[in-house]
């Protein structure tokens, strides 16, 4: 792209010139947090100009997204219980949503955008309560996070040039690849520009520095746990819908979380029995089953490439035992104790690289069997997709017995 093209779009940004009209409320729900004299008696007034909002956010903190053990019949009381920040920015959040269209324009997928904008924050949440965080980080604040976190992909689309529009990276790209396409093509990312949005916005500084972070960065020591969970989640989210398949990922993440397999199967299923109540509220059209057989096909689609690993390594054992007993049945005793250790090492790497996702996948398929009793589709490809795991899972026990071989020893023994 030209860089008299990238400089008008850095303008616009810089001059607060990016944004899609907004509504007089949101324009009032941003304006509010400026006020440092502003009151829980401000939010309410603003948000109860607006009834079907008002009902929304109701339904939504009485739900068992906002674990409040009382009703909440009023805007004030949500106030008081949930906390001014958390309502300010759940409301913001679906009056943004209403402010962008449905389905696909170009090169942006709006319903993927809020798609997987819920699921990843039903799943930081839900790890969060789970884990070793629950005593560090408020779930209902990593929740509303979650939501937020790539907001800057939808205004820099706005800001797109038309030439580019069919090729922004609006859908099912890695995170990586998208912030790539967006510096070369715009001189910006939408990460920079969700973190100047969200401190224009005057959000608290925890949320805002969460942008500037992403990738294997954000999983290391020394960051905001709060920046950890969100990409957490955003990974989990993309190996649901995105493009890539590499579920022994998950096995790094139950180390990062302090968390059992199970317990992360458990969560990671329970995410697709909790979204399409909150959807209703967003008004998003979520099909979770729709969504459970994708990631059951996806989820097949690794079981073969396992399938086929086992069998290709099957052939590599069988010539390294077979090598090994014709090379060390005149070898010195050494010799023959190299050839069994390169063996064993060959076989750590290969039972390392598969159990690790027959693990996951097992596990996560076991859980949506046992949650989804009256959805008989996924229960069924749930069933076929675990007893799959657990064959594999018993051929990869037979490789790893079949490796060890006859005893060989050298020369003179």
């Amino acid at each position: 792209m030209e860089t008299i093209e990238k400089s008008k779009i850095l303008d616009q940004i810089s001059s607060n010139d990016y944004l899609p009209s907004l509504s007089p409320l949101i324009i009032q729900l941003i304006d509010l947090a400026a006020d440092e004299h502003s009151s829980i008696l401000d939010l309410t007034r603003i948000i109860e100009q607006d009834s079907g909002l008002t009902a929304r956010l109701l339904k939504i903190v009485n739900s068992a997204f906002y674990a409040h053990r009382e009703p909440i019949s009023s805007i004030s009381y949500a106030v008081m219980v949930a906390g001014f920040k958390k309502i300010r920015i759940m409301a913001l959040n679906i009056s943004l949503k209403d402010t962008f269209p449905l389905g696909k324009v170009n090169g942006m997928d709006y319903d993927y955008f809020w798609k997987t904008s819920l699921y990843r924050a039903i799943l930081a949440q839900d790890l969060t309560k789970g884990s070793y965080l629950s005593n560090i980080l408020d779930p209902e604040e990593v929740f509303t996070t979650g939501l937020i976190l790539e907001l800057g992909l939808l205004f820099l689309f706005h800001v797109c040039p038309e030439s580019l529009k069919d090729s922004f990276p609006g859908g099912d790209v890695p995170l990586e690849e998208a912030i790539a396409w967006e510096e070369k093509n715009l001189g910006i990312n939408h990460r920079e520009l969700g973190r100047l949005t969200l401190h224009h916005w005057h959000f608290p500084e925890q949320i805002i520095e969460i942008q500037e972070t992403y990738g294997s960065e954000a999983l290391q020591e020394g960051h905001p746990e709060l920046c950890r969970i969100l990409e957490i989640a955003r990974i989990c989210t993309q190996l649901f819908f995105g493009s890539g398949d590499d579920f022994a990922f998950l096995k790094d993440i139950s180390g990062l979380l302090k968390m059992d397999i199970d317990r992360l199967s458990e969560i990671l299923s329970e995410a697709f029995f909790r979204v399409e109540e909150l959807a209703r509220e967003l008004r998003l059209q979520i099909n979770s089953k729709k969504d459970m057989l994708e990631v059951m096909e996806k989820t097949n689609r690794a079981l073969v490439k396992i399938n086929g690993s086992l069998e290709e390594n099957f052939g590599k054992i069988a010539g390294l035992i077979s090598d090994q007993e014709q090379e060390t049945s005149y070898a010195p005793s050494d010799l023959a104790g190299e050839k069994k250790e390169t063996l064993e090492k060959a076989m750590e790497a290969v039972a390392h690289e598969l159990r690790n996702p027959l693990m996951i996948i097992g596990g996560f398929a076991q859980r949506l069997v046992k949650k989804g009793e009256d959805q008989v589709d996924v229960v069924k490809y749930a069933e076929t997709i675990a007893q799959e795991s657990r064959r594999l899972e018993q051929a990869l026990n037979d490789l790893m017995e079949y490796s060890k071989g006859p005893e060989i020893t050298g020369k003179g023994k």
